[in-house]
């Protein structure tokens, strides 16, 4: 994001030609840098100035993995999900698992669940691999590819309901929630021998209605907790709010993980993380980058993106400076 189609030089003091920006942005027809600034105290952040968005989206991360060590392009094309996965792990570990004999995790070949199930099993000095049961929840065309992962010990489809652990009359679970499918909540919780202790919802991949979705399960409390979290209420306030579903805040854990270690380990174990995630997913062939780096392209991923003809063994790099380098502006 450093350079620009047509350009050979930066207009921004602190920013080389080449340099490399990750964000996420919100639809639209541009973004203006005038009067952005590099943030020392937020590792060489970019900081635009754009009135009406959330703060988040005005924040360029500087990109700054250049040992060889890493398949960027697939660190770049699954970060959302690598780094809410890396939240999630701290979260479900520093509060014990809620409790729960097992974790599900749904939309399970979603790279958030991927990434999540990774981090569990993963072993480490500070955090062991987990002894809980993972179980993935998933749509009967990922099923496969779920189960050659290794990562789940059951993959269910989303018509199936939890059981017990084995030799246990009754257990308890607790959910991580990126598909958004109303019914997982809702066909466990009428299940005698199944209680979900604790529902974090962390999106809506499979696109169901409101009514349908998870939120539709939303008590007052969890619609409480989610505004005060919006408005930036203290974090002791939020935790005193419990309710069994809620909106998952990653900005929270990572607030927390930068006041326990200091913000330059939280950030350096973040990008251990990283590593670790496509170290893994490398190693084992799960996933391929298709690289758009022409118009055609582009227009061709996007598209296959929107109508969801991308399969999750697959991600897509879309090159767009690349792409435009033969554009005069």
């Amino acid at each position: 994001m450093g350079n620009c189609p047509g350009k050979k030089k930066s207009e921004l003091e602190d920013v080389k030609v080449g340099t490399r920006y990750l964000a996420q942005l919100p639809i639209g027809d541009s973004v203006s840098f005038k009067g952005a600034k590099v943030d020392p105290d937020k590792h060489n952040a970019l900081i635009i100035e754009r009135s009406g968005v959330l703060a988040a989206y005005n924040v360029f991360q500087k990109w700054d993995y250049s040992d060889g060590n890493i398949n960027e392009d697939l660190a770049l094309a699954c970060f959302p999900g690598i780094i809410t996965g890396y939240g999630l792990n701290f979260n479900l570990r520093h509060n014990d698992y809620y409790g729960a004999d097992a974790v599900v995790l749904t939309a399970a070949s979603s790279k958030v669940s991927l990434a999540l199930a990774i981090y569990l099993r993963h072993n480490s000095e500070e955090y062991p691999s987990t002894n809980k049961k993972i179980i993935g929840y998933t749509s009967e065309s990922n099923k496969e590819f779920c189960q050659k992962t290794g990562l789940y010990d059951e993959v269910l489809g989303y018509e199936d309901t939890l059981k017990p652990l084995t030799g246990a009359t009754k257990s308890s679970f607790v959910v991580i929630d990126t598909s958004g499918k109303g019914s997982v909540y809702e066909q466990n919780s009428k299940e005698d021998n199944v209680k979900i202790v604790k529902l974090l919802s962390v999106g809506n991949a499979s696109g169901t209605p409101d009514k349908q979705s998870t939120g539709s399960s939303f008590s007052i409390v969890s619609t409480f907790k989610l505004i005060l979290g919006i408005l930036g209420a203290p974090r002791f306030l939020l935790s005193w709010l419990n309710p069994t579903l809620e909106i998952y805040f990653i900005a929270l854990d990572l607030d927390e993980l930068n006041a326990l270690w200091g913000k330059d380990k939280a950030k350096a174990t973040q990008d251990e993380y990283t590593k670790i995630f496509c170290g893994v997913v490398d190693k084992n062939k799960w996933i391929s980058v298709r690289t758009c780096d022409t118009e055609e392209s582009i227009q061709q991923g996007f598209s296959d993106i929107c109508q969801g003809n991308v399969p999750p063994s697959e991600t897509l790099v879309l090159e767009m400076t690349q792409a435009l380098e033969h554009r005069k502006l």
